[in-house]
């Protein structure tokens, strides 16, 4: 007599639920021996055990049902090869995007511990190089509603050529007494592309605002304080890096905001 296994035992014996093989069944990925028409009952004999675990070891290996039933359909070893051949180059590039993946975190890491390394309201004077850039311009009336639809323009319509870094942004401002008119949005990109310009090196001023970005005309005015007393001359953009924000940090009163403006 051969020996039968229900659904609730076959799935126990392999580690899965029965709600799975009950679903294998229903794709015709693997049907029992029998079904008792009056009780409902499945029954699996014991050389099905080897069909259900080849199809537990193929979708270990990442492979979809849906493969794995073509798969099992397919008789020959030279087409299982070349099912199992795709499957491999699907691993490899997933495994480049994790690489990826894992140094865009480790860059991230750097940049939040860098930044956080550094002194709050601290002014100087610094020379940059040339950097190049992937710009949007803010729309009037220049408010914080226009800014954040240049953000999303801008990241939208990035480059496949040209990753772009949300956690990197330079916002164009035109410091008022108490407000900021927000002009253009970019991003840094390593190197120049299609849609990059060019941002001149040299000589700029900086200052490191520490708190609410509501708090940035105070900060411009003294930064522009800073200018007068040392007698240099403001003959660029004023920019704004974000250095930590949101992504960084939980309160506002933690956001660290570099302003940068070319002076001579």
């Amino acid at each position: 007599m051969e020996i039968r296994f229900m659904a609730g035992e076959m799935a126990r014996l392999h580690g899965i639920s029965k709600q799975t093989l009950l679903y294998y069944d229903k794709i015709n990925l693997l049907q029992p021996r029998e079904k008792c028409r009056l009780s409902g009952y499945r029954y699996y004999t014991l050389d099905q055990f080897e069909e259900l675990e080849l199809v537990l070891y193929l979708k270990n290996l990442g492979i979809s049902l849906k493969e794995i039933k073509d798969y099992l359909d397919t008789s020959s070893i030279e087409e299982r090869m070349e099912k199992l051949e795709g499957q491999e180059q699907l691993i490899q590039e997933k495994m480049e995007q994790l690489r990826q993946t894992d140094r865009h975190l480790k860059a991230i890491i750097e940049s939040m511990r860098a930044n956080n390394a550094l002194i709050p309201f601290e002014m100087g004077v610094k020379v940059l190089p040339k950097r190049h850039i992937v710009a949007e311009p803010v729309l009037p009336p220049f408010d914080l509603y226009s800014l954040e639809v240049a953000i999303k323009k801008l990241i939208n319509a990035s480059l496949p050529d040209q990753k772009l870094e949300i956690n990197d942004l330079l916002i164009f401002v035109e410091p008022k007494d108490e407000v900021e008119l927000f002009k253009g949005v970019a991003v840094e990109v390593p190197r120049p592309g299609r849609a990059a310009e060019s941002m001149p090196g040299g000589n700029y001023a900086y200052l490191y605002h520490k708190g609410p970005y509501g708090e940035l005309p105070a900060s411009w005015l003294q930064l522009y304080a800073y200018l007068d007393k040392f007698g240099l001359r403001a003959i660029g953009p004023c920019l704004e890096k974000m250095l930590l924000g949101a992504f960084a940090v939980a309160d506002e009163q933690e956001f660290l905001v570099e302003l940068q403006v070319m002076v001579e």
